[in-house]
């Protein structure tokens, strides 16, 4: 406890100028994504389910019953009203059902900026220790991860916490409380999902129980499986109502976009990512890697799968950078300042604005081409190529170990 007050007291600084950045950037807008966990949060209140009732929850839920919590807690701290959110049920119903606008209380987005932020810190407090004072500087200071958990307030900073405990504990042979934050990782967002195989290939023995991440992930939905989400609609319709329906349309079969940017320089091929050879490729490209670097650290696996995923992903999203952000900065530091300026100015110019003259300058921005279609590819070829990097860097791991 005394050497987390020594580390906090040592970035006090940072935690204050970011915590000042977020709580503005709160009181200006809103990211669109926002505005979905507002649906969560709110239709929790009224059907235990949300899966099979709204198609913007892709995950696991983890996140869902927090949002769910808070939006209790504002509810019951009766905060002013400070946005709206239409929701439709999906278009995926045979009949469509009443359409309602759902109130936002501004101590539901306060809170759950601030849960997020917990995490933040959080992964501040584990990149001192994995690594350096520098790399955990940038993480909490840097204005594109400030933006994807304040601005848009993503879950992304839970998944990242969870899986550096889990690297934490690994190392320190702690196999309860590592799988256990692996599981949750995984139950937050699934991006961690070939991990467990990439601890296989490293050591069979040790690592058979990191398998057992599946079945709490295939667990985590047993209460959502037969829960019927519309209480109110004809049962004729209640295959399409029952959470099964949802968890297998709108978080297994879930897929982000239909880019695949790498294989974009492929376009004379007519290549779609919703094929399942495409799907193939991706899989069987992420366990061939994985198995490659059966010998590296766990810290060096760790950035080389993370870059792995966003370099061969089917589809580019704007917050994918966050998952690369730490690596590129290891890599080069002024790569990582500058990936990250550049990103932050493309994902704040998509969002709703409280204020006229930031609106203003939210158009003039979109005016600007600055984001062309084959940066995405770019920035896929060169994680990539950090990858690489990485892979043919030992420094890396032996650095890693001693900060371990």
């Amino acid at each position: 406890m005394k050497s987390i007050k020594l580390v906090f007291g040592k970035f006090k600084v940072q935690i204050t100028l970011s915590l000042a950045a977020r709580i503005t950037l709160l009181l200006i807008g809103s990211g669109l994504d926002f505005y979905s966990w507002a649906r969560v949060g709110h239709i929790k209140q009224a059907y235990f389910s949300h899966y099979g009732v709204m198609r913007q929850y892709n995950y696991g839920p983890f996140f869902s019953e927090v949002l769910s919590i808070i939006w209790r807690i504002s509810e019951l701290t009766q905060s002013r009203i400070i946005d709206t959110t239409l929701f439709t049920y999906p278009d995926s119903y045979p009949v469509s059902i009443e359409s309602f606008t759902i109130d936002i209380g501004f101590n539901f987005k306060l809170f759950l900026l601030l849960f997020i932020f917990m995490f933040d810190l959080l992964i501040m407090l584990l990149l001192y220790k994995l690594f350096n004072s520098k790399v955990a500087s940038f993480w909490i200071v840097n204005p594109y991860s400030i933006l994807i958990s304040s601005f848009w307030l993503r879950e992304d900073s839970i998944m990242i916490a969870f899986i550096l405990l889990f690297i934490y504990f690994y190392k320190k042979n702690n196999f309860r409380f590592a799988l256990l934050f692996l599981s949750l990782s995984i139950i937050t967002k699934h991006l961690f999902i070939f991990l467990p195989i990439w601890l296989i290939f490293k050591n069979f023995k040790k690592n058979f129980i990191y398998l057992s991440s599946y079945i709490f992930f295939a667990a985590s939905f047993i209460p959502y499986v037969l829960s019927f989400s519309n209480k109110d609609i004809p049962s004729s319709h209640s295959l399409n109502d029952i959470g099964i329906y949802g968890i297998f349309n709108d978080v297994i079969n879930y897929r982000a976009s239909n880019q695949y940017p790498l294989l974009s320089l492929l376009s004379f091929l007519n290549i779609n990512s919703y094929e399942i050879w495409g799907s193939l490729f991706f899989y069987s490209v992420i366990l061939i890697i994985g198995y490659y670097c059966r010998n590296k650290s766990e810290v060096n696996s760790f950035l080389i799968y993370l870059l792995c995923i966003v370099g061969f992903t089917p589809g580019f999203q704007g917050n994918y950078l966050l998952y690369v952000l730490i690596p590129l900065y290891l890599y080069n530091r002024n790569i990582g300042i500058t990936v990250s300026a550049y990103f932050s100015i493309i994902i704040f110019r998509v969002g709703n604005y409280y204020f006229e003259e930031i609106s203003d300058f939210v158009v003039f921005l979109n005016k600007l081409d600055i984001y062309p279609e084959f940066v995405d590819t770019l920035i896929c070829i060169f994680c990539i190529f950090v990858a690489y990097k990485f892979f043919k860097n030992t420094s890396l791991d032996n650095h890693s170990s001693r900060h371990l």
